[in-house]
């Protein structure tokens, strides 16, 4: 809201409204002013005027020279002309002490416009206005302030004006529109809205009524009223403005404009005038429409399985009016099929699947890569327009080679000591005493090192060591329970296995902490060229046992934080870990075992590593060097530690025969070279993985 001001001493023409008006102002004097035009001459009528809702004052605080004290508050509504003037008299017939020394208007708190420095005058008003322009604005808060000139006493009102500042061209009475904008919002399924815009009666010094010819609007608008004269028995007249979208037809979102052109006359005149305001509206019919979650769907086929399948959710988006969507069609190419294939969706059905299936065409090799689309085409009931939603969908085909086990370890935890079916084998405690917490364990990470590491099968694992760490800061034991904990190798580890492993208890049966409570497992010596699988033998349905397996990169959890629990690559909620894939960096591997849920207690069973070679499956590309002389050729290749070689040759590679020239080739893990003699003019050679 923008305000401009300017002072005059003495009046100023303006229709006065008295401080009888305002609520809690004290009026002072002797004087009791009402409609007003000169100061000097006061009549004894009260007048009503369009806008005070409400109206509070205060001229006596807060105290002091110079403070500003709240007059009176008011609030404006949508029939509040957009324009006005606000006019202050300030000014008292007995003591300039209560004369203001400045003057101030704001709204809705916002900065004031002030005006300071008054003359001093007793028995003569100041007379300040403040011109406003809402901006468009219905609604608002207008405060008026006044500056003491006397730390005594209160600043003094002698009164308030209220008049609209529009131009009007017969001083005896004009029409103005509360507003120069009306916007309505069409919502289906209605076809047509009505908005109001006012028209309001301005009187002059001669008091003329003033005739509403026409209201007009194009464009799908239209306008009415019921009265047409306007004057002090009638000052507002409602002016109903009409859309109608049958004549437009405008779809969802869009929107139209139009003027609305009000015409009238000051009665007797002979002359006609117009006011105008400006119209829009926007209709909104949001259609019904289908959606596809997720929007793309990958799949795993599985050597010897015939197919795989999946599923995806199409679910009903509801538009304005809630209409059905009719599925007509769903499909899918590349060997990839759905069903069902048609099905209509509503509020008593807002979503069905449709499962997506993959069929084995054959000639697949592993990490081959199937991709096509679902099509779902779609129709909002009764729109007869049709739609497509779509999803991405492919399929990855897993024939892995074998991989070949070339050593077992299992790791023991010892033999029970003798009377104690409990071996304890904490950090840095004992039977009555809590091992090493979190936080000792990083000034001294003691481990527990397990000496009695040896092989289950056929194989080497030479310079393999392990350790492990407890940093639950409770007591370790070895859970043997008789026989099991004798010192001998676990032989077998499964879900189900209930074996020689380490209990981690705590008497006082104390919740662990996830990520704060866990054993740390390091193997190391490990030969970064294998994969691993890692068994954990332990599973039970309490949930005091409940633990979470997680696998790591690097050995930085001798203080652990929350990042304990973000790299998860395998394992569930009940300690059983099973892990396969596994590789070692630098000769070292990571596991951790953490408590989760409500558990009390973290165990380890029947942990069993295992070490695979991965088959040759592939050779790059093969060097070719010419001895001097010419009578021998070198050939070289990338080999692979564990894999067996062949070379062969052929004279032509359109008609000729490949002939076996090396066989029994043994791998290494660098470059292999053969030497062949030249046996014609033109030689062609290849190596190859033996079988």
């Amino acid at each position: 809201n923008d305000f401009t001001c300017h002072t005059q001493v003495g009046a100023e023409w303006a229709t006065f409204s008295q401080a009888a008006n305002f609520n809690g102002v004290a009026e002072g004097g002797t004087f009791s002013y009402a409609i007003i035009d000169d100061p000097t001459q006061i009549p004894g009528a009260d007048v009503a005027d369009w806008g005070i809702r409400s109206a509070v004052a205060s001229a006596n605080t807060p105290a002091g020279a110079g403070s500003w004290c709240k007059i009176l508050k008011f609030d404006i509504d949508a029939t509040t002309p957009s324009e006005f003037r606000i006019g202050i008299m300030a000014g008292n017939a007995n003591n300039v002490n209560w004369n203001p020394s400045g003057l101030r208007v704001s709204v809705d708190g916002g900065t004031p416009a002030a005006v300071t420095n008054l003359v001093d005058t007793i028995g003569q008003a100041n007379m300040v206005f403040f011109d406003v322009d809402l901006n468009g604005a219905t609604s608002g808060t207008f405060t008026i302030e006044a500056q003491r000139r006397a730390a005594t006493q209160g600043a003094s009102l002698a009164g308030v004006t209220f008049d609209a500042t529009s131009a009007v061209t017969f001083p005896d009475g004009a029409l103005a529109l509360d507003q120069k904008t009306l916007s309505l919002t069409l919502v289906a399924p209605d076809t047509s809205i009505n908005g109001t815009i006012n028209a309001l009666y301005l009187a002059g010094a001669g008091a003329t009524d003033v005739e509403i010819v026409s209201a007009e609007a194009d464009t799908g608008f239209s306008a009415s009223y019921v009265g047409s004269t306007l004057g002090t028995a009638n000052t507002n007249e409602a002016i109903t403005v009409s859309f109608d979208n049958a004549t437009v037809g405008l779809a969802n979102g869009e929107s139209t404009n139009s003027t609305l052109v009000v015409t009238w006359t000051e009665v007797g005149s002979g002359v006609t005038n117009t006011s105008e305001a400006a119209l829009d509206v926007t209709y909104v019919n949001v259609p019904s429409s289908l959606a596809l979650a997720p929007t793309s769907l990958s799949l795993v086929l599985n050597a010897g399985d015939a197919g795989t399948n999946g599923t995806i959710a199409a679910s009903l988006v509801a538009g304005t009016l809630s209409t059905d969507v009719e599925v007509v069609s769903v499909s899918a190419g590349s060997g990839f099929s759905a069903a069902p294939t048609s099905f209509t969706l509503d509020t008593g059905t807002p979503a069905a699947d449709i499962t997506v299936t993959f069929t084995d065409p054959g000639g697949l090799a592993h990490d081959d890569v199937v991709s096509s689309s679902l099509v779902v085409v779609w129709t909002e009931a009764g729109s007869g327009v049709t739609n497509t939603a779509n999803a991405a969908l492919d399929v990855t085909y897993n024939d892995p080679p074998d991989l070949t086990e070339v050593w077992t370890i299992g790791i023991d935890f010892g033999a029970v000591v003798a009377g104690n079916n409990w071996n304890h084998i904490s950090v840095g405690g004992n039977a009555t005493t809590l091992g090493l917490d979190s936080d000792e364990q990083e000034v001294n990470p003691d481990s527990v090192g397990i000496a009695d590491l040896g092989r289950l099968s056929d194989g080497t694992a030479t310079g393999v060591g392990f350790t492990l760490v407890n940093s639950t800061g409770q007591i370790a034991w070895d859970f043997a329970g008789g026989t099991d904990g004798d010192g001998g190798l676990i032989e077998a580890a499964g879900a189900d296995v209930y074996g020689d492993g380490l209990i981690s208890n705590d008497q006082a049966s104390r919740v662990t902490v996830s990520g704060v409570d866990f054993f740390l497992i390091t193997f190391t010596g490990l030969d970064d060229n294998l994969t691993y699988g890692f068994v954990s033998g332990w599973d039970h349905d309490n949930a005091n046992f409940d633990t979470r397996w997680n696998v790591y990169s690097d050995n930085g959890f001798t203080n652990v934080t929350d990042t304990f629990l973000t790299d998860v690559t395998g394992g569930d909620n009940e300690g059983y870990g099973s892990f396969s894939g596994l590789t070692s960096s630098g000769g070292e591997l990571y596991l951790g075992l953490t408590g989760d849920g409500g558990a009390a207690q973290i165990v380890l069973a029947a942990l069993t590593l295992t070490a695979y070679q991965e088959p040759v499956t592939a050779i790059g590309a093969m060097g070719v060097g010419v001895i001097s002389g010419g009578t021998q050729v070198v050939l070289s290749w990338q080999g692979q530690a564990g894999a067996s070689y062949g070379v062969e040759a052929t004279d032509n590679l359109v008609t000729g025969t490949w002939t076996g020239i090396n066989t029994g080739i043994a791998g290494l893990d660098g470059m292999l070279s053969v030497t062949n003699d030249i046996t014609a003019d033109q030689q062609f050679f290849r190596s190859y993985v033996e079988e």
